[in-house]
């Protein structure tokens, strides 16, 4: 009976464990002590975030997208046909060097296309400063796009991206890097080196599952508490790619469609003209392997005509690929870290899923100790009974 009273107190005990278990709590911030490295990043309407870089020698200096779901970095030439100003000028630059490599790229929303170069490029703190290859637009066929440039910070494994080259160049102790985006002006910070033993303990890593995009598995989509993950008919709506480089979530229809019709245009105009703040507006909860990612109404409702905002979704599968795409308002949720050389995509002391991990960990050994428990009565009873 001792070992029956011992088993039910530690029964207790993992029931208290499950309440207080530190993975059921929110997003815990950054450690203020960390040695991270941190350039700023600039935040244009929620939906696109910039960082300032330097190009060539001397420093000529334009404003950024940072873009995960791109593998190429480019400015506009000075020679370009479409692009904004500033342009870079290769004749200013001491230190190009010609690749004589031609490449185009296509987008979702138009193509460019120009030359290969090697030159230094350094972020805007300054400590990071690398010879690398970027390429230079030559033609920039996207209306109404006002890029400067973009750094390309994809997992696609044919080019290097500015942290591999520091790496490569011994500047930096890893070519990990982090992203911690944030909807208020100059709060988003890119993370990247001296990447403590102890900060990496506190990150849950999912393995990549495509080579050529920081992608993962998606284990449920939720509005709220609903569960409509066998609602999603895209071939590939279960694999999600975190992209920095879009500005809204790209969502199999019928997650879209319950969305909207079921919470949020009763409360608008228009589909374009709502409310920017409702209570009736829903969470939405995408659940990856130990990890939940909510998704708020503050995340994804964005400015839209005067006062009013609209929903960011798109429909994945028109213009894409058939996969989930979760855009600004999805990172603007965690803070995402990514590691190329070990194709891992990992999320900081995120809302890690008690209900995937370690709930189920927990019931497990729960489940293990009740069992023990009632054999052990069970067979104390049957020697009683054959006294």
């Amino acid at each position: 009976m001792i070992t029956t009273f011992v088993l039910l107190i530690l029964t207790i005990q993992a029931k208290h464990k499950l309440k207080s278990h530190p993975f059921s709590n929110n997003q815990i911030k950054l450690n203020r002590h960390t040695t991270i490295e941190q350039a700023p990043l600039d935040n244009y309407a929620n939906i696109i975030y910039y960082i300032n870089a330097s190009f060539g020698t001397p420093e000529q200096v334009f404003s950024i997208v940072v873009d995960t779901g791109s593998v190429t970095t480019w400015i506009s030439n000075q020679t370009c046909e479409g692009c904004i100003f500033p342009r870079f000028d290769p004749n200013k630059s001491t230190t190009l060097q010609q690749a004589d490599e031609d490449h185009s790229i296509n987008y979702n929303i138009g193509s460019l296309s120009g030359k290969f170069v090697q030159d230094y490029v350094s972020l805007t703190n300054g400590n990071l400063n690398v010879s690398m290859k970027f390429m230079l637009a030559n033609v920039f066929t996207m209306p109404g796009i006002k890029f400067q440039g973009l750094l390309g910070l994809s997992s696609y494994n044919d080019r290097q991206n500015i942290f591999e080259y520091g790496y490569q160049q011994k500047l930096l102790e890893t070519s990990m890097f982090g992203l911690n985006l944030n909807r208020n002006p100059q709060q988003s910070i890119l993370l990247y080196n001296n990447f403590s033993q102890d900060y990496l303990d506190q990150v849950v890593w999912m393995p990549n599952v495509l080579n050529h995009q920081w992608s993962m598995k998606v284990y449920g989509f939720f509005i709220n508490e609903i569960d409509l993950t066998d609602k999603v008919t895209l071939k590939n709506g279960t694999i999600a790619l975190m992209d920095s480089g879009s500005s809204c979530l790209w969502l199999d229809e019928e997650i879209i469609n319950y969305m909207l019709h079921r919470y949020i245009l009763a409360n608008c105009i228009s589909s374009y003209s709502c409310p920017c703040n409702s209570p009736f507006y829903p969470n939405l909860n995408i659940y990856l392997a130990g990890v939940k990612i909510e998704i708020t109404p503050e995340h994804y409702m964005i400015p839209s005509v005067g006062q009013y905002c609209k929903p960011c979704f798109s429909k994945a599968g028109q213009t894409t690929h058939d996969y989930t795409i979760l855009g600004d308002p999805a990172m603007q949720a965690i803070i995402s870290i990514y590691d190329k050389e070990n194709q891992q995509f990992g999320v900081y002391q995120g809302n890690k899923l008690h209900k995937l991990l370690t709930f189920q960990i927990i019931q497990i050994s729960m489940a293990i100790i009740q069992f023990v428990a009632l054999c052990l009565f069970s067979y104390k009873f049957y020697l009683y009974k054959r006294i």
